[in-house]
């Protein structure tokens, strides 16, 4: 349990042991060391379930900087349900002031990123949203790729967060389910949301090509193909967009040799 006095920063990312997170992991953090060394300063914590420990042993022993944390195994056919050892973790740190990162791990980072600061009852999230209905009800979906609050913050909506994903089992599409219910619970607890601007965090949606980092996660085709260059599968390049080269151009030069 955390027992630090002060505000204290903390990057999280959680993983599974199938090798394109693995190499996710390893190529987003390469880019860091590479291009935003600044968050190297920051406490970095790597969550993930004790049957997939064999698996990411090698991560565990390259990376002893960073704080590698198991939880119980736990069954489920949604890996995205995964993000809620978020939860057991943020409920053992009693420095209630000090501020959670939540990065998933396809991003790479291009130039430094500065975090940017964030008081209690408001969540920085990445610059990717959409609007949808549920039942005629009109909701804001916001990509959770990137998710940062003071650790009072998560505290106030992660409950319900959870209680939501459980309520919308079989409304939504089971995808987008978990990101759905952090939307719900963050407006239903008042939570101020600054998204990221495209030009800090880009995507598919927002693509800027000066941008701190790119986030290549999602439903998108250009999203399959990156994860294929990860797991090192055969792509045509008369296939690609111009966009693609130059994402993958970036990919490739970060992942571990």
């Amino acid at each position: 349990m955390e027992k630090d006095k002060g505000r204290r920063e903390y990057i999280i990312c959680i993983i599974n042991s199938e090798a394109v997170y693995c190499n996710a992991f390893e190529t987003m953090y390469q880019s860091i060391i590479s291009n935003s060394p600044l968050l190297l300063e920051r406490k970095w914590v790597v969550l993930y379930t004790e049957d997939n420990e064999e698996g990411i042993e090698h991560l565990i022993k390259k990376y002893q900087n960073i704080e590698f944390i198991s939880y119980p195994e736990f069954q489920s056919v949604d890996k995205y349900e995964l993000k809620f050892l978020l939860i057991n973790y943020i409920e053992s740190i009693e420095d209630s002031e000090s501020i959670i990162t939540y990065l998933d791990t396809d991003h790479i980072f291009l130039r430094n990123m500065d975090l940017i600061e964030v008081e209690n009852g408001r969540v920085i999230l990445s610059s990717e949203k959409r609007k949808l209905s549920i039942n005629g009800e009109k909701i804001i979906h916001y990509n959770a790729s990137f998710v940062r609050a003071t650790i009072n913050t998560w505290k106030a909506f992660m409950l319900d967060w959870k209680k939501t994903y459980s309520a919308l089992e079989g409304k939504v599409n089971s995808r987008f389910r978990e990101e759905i219910a952090f939307s719900i619970a963050i407006r239903d607890n008042k939570v101020q949301v600054t998204p990221l601007s495209g030009e800090i965090q880009s995507n598919f949606q927002n693509y800027h090509l000066e941008c701190i980092c790119f986030h290549y996660g999602g439903e998108y085709s250009s999203a399959k193909k990156m994860k294929n260059v990860l797991v090192g599968n055969h792509i045509s390049i008369d296939t690609l967009t111009n966009q693609e080269k130059w994402l993958i151009s970036q990919i490739q030069f970060n992942m571990p040799k």
